[in-house]
């Protein structure tokens, strides 16, 4: 790797970095609750050693309920102690790994591309801009860190050859997808088979360059050791885990309690088909076996790739933008194409291992309720972007006469810079409109009206969705009072209810989290209530209406009313 080269990919680094920090704390300017809660449970562990529910450095966080991976939320403490209890201390350690990622991205691929380096430069650059990855990289979202853990990991791992330095690199590749196990919930269970894979990929190069299958596996003690302690650590964390999340999301725990399955059964019987063929064909394998496909299909489909991209604004991303840039879309299809030619390329061994992880990658995410979740599937982001950039590189360079080439460079060239305009434009000049509905856009200003006000009292409505994340993060609301109050929030889980905000009532300091009854709380002296604008009568007064940052109109998110100081 000559100079030019080390130049190109610091330059890559440092545009994908300002990217991921410009306005980080503004931009989203709504906060999602996960993002809260988790950084809030990193206040309480840096200020007691216990999480807000009296746990001490657990390696599941309750949280709201949800049982969260707990490496997000331990990154964020020393950002908490530098940066105070903020939305950019909450998002600076997310930010940070994803700009690392460009960098163990590129490092990955350099691994596996050893004849070129425009691939792995390419596979860093498109990384940095990437309309997938780039959303989520300035959120506190645990989804978002695997793609540096996993990409670094594997690097380590086919560093690894029988010399003096493959015991530390299997160390470190092992310590690197161990924590990305402690980073989401499904990288648990992608881990081992990644493993596998590079595995196989790994043993066939080496039997390539020697007939007796070479010297990288002649010395099996180090990678049985490697293979032990991966397995180890993914059984501690499968123990420790106990996601109500993921049981409350997977396909096999419909929300309508198979009710679908039963009513098509109904149907086809009493329209003359015999109950026993009916069943048949309406049964609950059959139906999630269905569902299963379609969502599955849903993370190749055009519409995910290319076109409408993921579809959870809830989570930073930017609809009518697809996660692959279109170039990368061209270059998923030369790549497989090219795979299954007659003629093979000589990055064919490199693009077959890359597609069983493209297609393995996705499962997880099939398995849960939804189609085309971008942070769900995130895993596969590194993957992908190598296998199309591949491809993408084979196209140019099958072109052979000089005056199409550049003329072929030229249009790539104007295609990626628009698209990209476009796509950042979009992002740093609407996102905040754009994104305000699903984020839940409105809780800090609320926050910051109680704050002024000084109420004896507020009741903040549950259908607000976990409010008790914004209160304790905005008012800052000492962790030790947190952990009194908690005590009593277990009153969810005693009744067999999956989330704390689906807990009648419940309180925190001078905060009643419930459903609001204007009648009856509006009598209530030196209140404020904070909740939807349905929950208002119309004719009420509003004391302050909290609107959606939209430019062409005003769309109410939040109603806050104040009753009188004294009871009237």
């Amino acid at each position: 790797m000559n100079r030019k080269s080390y130049i190109i990919l610091f330059l890559i680094f440092i545009l994908g970095t300002f990217l991921r920090f410009y306005k980080l704390e503004s931009l989203p300017s709504s906060y999602s609750p996960d993002e809260l809660a988790q950084a809030y449970t990193a206040y309480s562990l840096l200020n007691t050693g216990k999480d807000e529910w009296g746990i001490p450095w657990p390696l599941s966080l309750r949280s709201f309920g949800d049982f969260k991976p707990p490496l997000q939320t331990y990154l964020m403490i020393p950002s908490i102690k530098l940066f105070g209890l903020t939305p950019f201390a909450a998002r600076f350690p997310n930010a940070l790994f994803s700009s690392l990622s460009i960098i163990a991205v590129f490092l990955f691929t350099k691994q596996l591309f050893k004849r070129t380096i425009a691939i792995p430069l390419l596979s860093a650059l498109f990384l940095s801009l990437s309309p997938w990855h780039l959303p989520m990289s300035r959120l506190a979202l645990e989804a978002n860190l695997h793609v540096f853990f996993v990409s670094l990991g594997l690097f380590f791992f086919l560093r690894s050859t029988n010399s003096t330095k493959s015991c530390k690199n299997l160390i470190i590749s092992a310590i690197l997808l161990i924590l990305a196990s402690f980073s989401y919930h499904s990288t648990k269970a992608l881990v081992p088979l990644v493993i596998i894979l590079i595995s196989v990929y790994k043993k066939r190069q080496a039997t390539a360059q020697s007939p007796e299958g070479g010297e990288i596996f002649s010395n099996l003690k180090p990678y049985l050791v490697f293979y032990s302690v991966i397995f180890l650590f993914l059984t501690i964390n499968f123990f420790n885990s106990n996601s109500t999340r993921t049981s409350d999301i997977v396909i096999f725990n419909p929300t309508d309690k198979w009710q679908s399955v039963s009513d098509q059964q109904f149907q086809t019987i009493q329209n003359g088909l015999p109950t026993q063929i009916s069943r048949i064909f309406n049964n609950k394998f059959i139906y999630t076996t269905k569902i299963f496909f379609q969502n599955y299909f849903s993370y190749f489909s055009p519409q995910f790739l290319l076109t409408n991209g993921a579809s959870e604004t809830d989570y930073g991303m930017i609809p009518s933008f697809g996660v692959l840039n279109p170039l990368l879309f061209l270059g998923l299809l030369v790549s497989l194409t090219s795979i299954f030619s007659k003629k093979h390329n000589i990055y064919h061994s490199q693009l077959l291992f890359l597609l069983p992880l493209i297609l393995l990658t996705p499962i997880p995410a099939t398995l849960a309720k939804g189609q085309m979740f971008g942070n769900r599937a995130s895993i596969m982001i590194p993957f992908i972007q190598i296998f199309s950039v591949t491809g993408l590189y084979l196209f140019y360079q099958k072109i052979s006469q000089r005056q199409i080439k550049k003329a072929t460079l030229i249009l790539l060239a104007s295609i990626f810079i628009f698209y990209n305009l476009d796509f950042l434009s979009t992002y740093f000049y609407r996102g905040n409109q754009i994104l305000a509905h699903g984020m839940l856009y409105g809780h800090k200003e609320a926050i910051k009206y109680v704050q002024k006000e000084k109420p004896s009292q507020i009741i903040y409505s549950r259908k607000l969705s976990e409010p008790q994340a914004y209160a304790s993060f905005f008012m800052k609301i000492a962790p030790k009072l947190t952990q009194q109050e908690s005590i009593n929030w277990l009153k969810y889980d005693e009744k067999g209810l999956s989330f704390l905000d689906q807990l009648g009532e419940y309180k925190l300091d001078n905060f009643i989290f419930r459903e609001l009854t204007f009648a009856a709380d509006s009598l209530e002296p030196d209140t404020i209530l904070i909740g939807k604008p349905e929950e208002f009568p119309v004719s009420t007064k509003i004391d302050k209406i909290i609107y959606y940052p939209y430019a062409t109109s005003q769309t109410p998110a939040i109603y806050i009313y104040k009753t009188s100081i004294a009871n009237d």
